[in-house]
C-alpha cells in the first residue's frame, strides 16, 4: 500500500512538472486535483 501511494505521488508531482501526462488529456489544475485526492483517500 505504501509503495502505491509513493507511486500516485510521484506520478502527480511528475505530471505537475511536465504540465501534462502523456496519453491523458489533463492540465496542471487537473493533475493537482485528482493527486491531492487520491493522497486524502489513502489517507496522507
Amino acid at each position: 500500500m505504501i509503495t502505491l501511494q509513493y507511486l500516485v505521488l510521484g506520478l502527480t508531482y511528475l505530471g505537475f512538472g511536465l504540465g501534462y501526462l502523456p496519453g491523458l488529456r489533463m492540465n496542471r489544475a487537473a493533475i493537482a486535483i485528482v493527486g491531492s485526492d487520491e493522497c486524502g483517500g489513502f489517507g496522507e
